[in-house]
């Protein structure tokens, strides 16, 4: 049995450089997140990790559809 998706239901193929960007944007995060960098350094990493990442989220490049987000517990804020 062949399943195919509906037409509403697109399935996107994540190209070497696509992947070379998420392994890219994977390592700008766990910098900023285990090293003590000054402000400076962690938003020019968030910046750069945002161009990498917006364009392709925005053509469709990148399936966003089903990932887990989970967020921090920030105290009821």
């Amino acid at each position: 049995m062949n399943k195919t998706n509906p037409p509403w239901h697109p399935t996107y193929t994540i190209t070497p450089a696509t992947a070379a960007a998420l392994m890219q944007i994977e390592a700008d995060r766990t910098v900023v997140e285990q090293t003590p960098l000054p402000l400076a350094v962690r938003e020019e990493l968030r910046r750069r990790t945002r161009n990498l990442l917006l364009p392709k989220l925005i053509s469709g490049e990148v399936d966003v559809e089903n990932i887990d987000v989970q967020m921090p517990n920030n105290g009821g804020a």
